[in-house]
């Protein structure tokens, strides 16, 4: 889901050049918006992560076979909270460098699919004593 989450965003990139720096731009500079402009912008970002990361894993984890005693809302959570933290490295790696390129966020989804391999299967060996 996340490697074709990127894809998408590479696609887009290609497709839509100018329109992507400027999404990217606007994202990453809400910080610098005259006041009542930031919080409407920032308003809409996070509707959009708070209602799109859900819909877009919920039909997913509902075909996972979870554990009895894990909520799903409990995953969708802690999903959004990941998200969040992604958001936020990818906010200043494009204040630091405006003409970044979808690319130069390998490394980034590199350590995601790596937090995502920890939330999927947790950090405790299986075959230690837990007790």
């Amino acid at each position: 889901m996340v490697k074709r989450a990127l894809r998408y965003k590479i696609q887009m990139q290609i497709d839509y050049p100018d329109e992507f720096a400027l999404t990217m731009q606007a994202y990453a500079e809400v910080g610098n918006l005259p006041a009542g402009l930031r919080t409407k912008v920032d308003a809409i970002w996070n509707t959009l992560t708070d209602t799109q990361v859900p819909d877009m894993i919920t039909p997913i984890l509902k075909r996972l076979p979870l554990r009895k005693d894990v909520d799903i809302n409990t995953v969708i959570n802690m999903t959004a909270m990941m998200t969040n933290l992604i958001g936020e490295q990818a906010k200043k790696m494009i204040r630091d460098n405006p003409n970044i390129q979808i690319d130069d966020f390998d490394p980034v989804m590199a350590q995601v699919m790596k937090y995502m391999r920890v939330l999927e299967y947790g950090f405790l060996d299986p075959e230690a004593n837990h007790d």
